[in-house]
């Protein structure tokens, strides 16, 4: 796996942020990028894979802090709807955001109600790679598949509210502060492209100049 920074920054609270591709994968897609020495031939179900700094990577490798997964659903009740996915080990924390909008997203989402969420971090978007899962909280699962099966929003406006969100998901304090657990000093984000909804909106915008609107294109696609 190599999943390349694509920002970093520093916030005037002194909090590193750094920002990477995620990816949403099967074990077979998985198992083309990884040694064989992963196995991934003898699991089942999605993997989030995503990237974390050197710091937080030795942290989840060493196994001698307390860690926590928590959910978060944003722009609730719509199918422009967000799962953000936070994992936090001492005072590292790393963020996965995805856009419900995405079937593939739909579909893993949907198997959390009956499964544990299967995560692959990487140590800066490198080939070092530790996986592990955990279960998500019921309550966010069902109002996240609720929010994938609401009214349809154009492709337009879903990538819209989806570029919108990405300042908010690297500002530290959009999670709040879990009690037993110190201040956010260093932030990961491994970000899901809407890429399925690109598709559907590129191809609307060659509807559109055939005189075609994006509600059509909805009915015939």
């Amino acid at each position: 796996m190599n999943d390349s920074l694509r920002a970093s920054l520093k916030t005037s609270e002194g909090v590193n942020v750094s920002v990477f591709r995620g990816r949403l994968m099967t074990p077979h897609e998985l198992g083309r990028s990884v040694s064989n020495d992963w196995g991934m031939q003898d699991v089942a179900g999605y993997f989030l894979c995503g990237s974390v700094s050197k710091a937080m990577f030795e942290h989840i490798c060493a196994g001698d802090s307390k860690t926590a997964v928590t959910a978060t659903l944003l722009l609730p009740g719509m199918n422009s709807a967000h799962l953000l996915l936070t994992h936090q080990v001492a005072e590292f924390q790393h963020r996965f955001l995805l856009p419900l909008a995405e079937k593939r997203v739909g579909k893993f989402v949907a198997s959390l109600q009956t499964s544990a969420a299967q995560f692959m971090l990487s140590q800066d978007g490198g080939v070092n790679s530790v996986v592990f899962s955990s279960v998500i909280e019921a309550r966010i699962v069902n109002a996240a598949v609720h929010s994938v099966a609401a009214s349809q929003e154009t492709s337009r406006t879903i990538l819209v509210k989806h570029f919108a969100l990405l300042p908010q998901v690297m500002d530290p304090g959009l999670v709040p502060q879990r009690r037993g657990f110190p201040c956010v000093s260093d932030l990961s984000v491994s970000v899901i492209a809407p890429l399925e909804t690109m598709e559907r909106w590129a191809a609307n915008e060659d509807n559109e100049a055939s005189g075609d609107s994006e509600s059509g294109f909805a009915r015939t696609h």
